[in-house]
């Protein structure tokens, strides 16, 4: 018996009559008389037990009835593996001891629910506490119900309490980011503001140059050497610049 979380089954359907198949060897009294030997054949049988009930546990031939009334039992048959109790199995009740739970499991009881579904006919078997440890079962399934009600409201409080922080987070994260972006464009909007405020270096003011009421004109003309003069040629020259500077002079008074 595997043990696990298991759920209520409908209570109409607990108690009732549950299979063991098995394969069953028998003499094959036709074909032992046309072979003139005996000849054996396997077919596959079912033993219906009925909770509580120890005087009537039909053996039947395996009809397509029975592997579509009992699918999951007859499926687990032809993998060879032991077919699961539907429900609580008896040995997670923890209001029966070791020797109660196989009694019970003796005369074909194996969960919670086939107790608290046991017919009249098994009651009687059973004889003295079989009604009580009926009311024992309802009990527990009930408790075993609510309990998992409970458990379910409760996961469903903790994932819709899980969804509200990551959506506050989420809101959050993306008032952290419009605050940014806000900032980031304020500062974008002050950017030229702040350059028209920077004093602008303006070019110096010119520099008057001191004539003494002279012209440019009447400034004497920068001393240049030329180069294969004789002195007597820049005699000359000078003699030239002086009277044409007085003409100059001459022409302005």
């Amino acid at each position: 018996m595997q043990s696990g979380v298991y759920t209520r089954t409908d209570l109409g359907r607990s108690g009732l009559a549950w299979p063991r198949f098995y394969i069953e060897t028998y003499h094959d009294e036709g074909a032992s008389g046309r072979a003139g030997r005996p000849i054996f054949g396997e077919r596959e049988m079912v033993e219906i037990f009925l909770p509580g009930n120890t005087l009537n546990r039909p053996v039947e031939i395996v009809r397509e009835h029975h592997r579509l009334q009992w699918a999951k039992e007859y499926e687990a048959f032809k993998a060879g593996r032991e077919p699961s109790a539907d429900g609580w199995p008896l040995e997670q009740w923890p209001a029966l001891p070791p020797a109660r739970i196989m009694e019970l499991k003796a005369i074909g009881f194996r969960s919670v629910e086939d107790v608290a579904g046991m017919s009249e006919v098994a009651i009687s078997q059973i004889g003295m506490g079989a009604r009580k440890l009926k009311e024992l079962a309802n009990a527990f399934l009930d408790e075993a119900e609510n309990t998992r009600q409970v458990v379910q409201k409760t996961e469903e409080v903790e994932q819709l309490r899980a969804q509200v922080e990551a959506q506050a987070n989420q809101i959050a994260e993306l008032g952290a980011l419009m605050k940014k972006m806000h900032e980031d464009a304020m500062a974008r909007a002050a950017a030229p503001a702040q350059l028209a405020a920077v004093p602008q270096a303006y070019p110096s003011p010119p520099v008057e140059i001191a004539t003494h009421g002279r012209g440019f004109d009447d400034l004497p003309a920068p001393r240049r050497r030329s180069a294969g003069m004789t002195d007597e040629q820049r005699a000359a020259v000078g003699r030239r610049l002086k009277e044409a500077r007085a003409a100059k002079r001459a022409e302005r008074e």
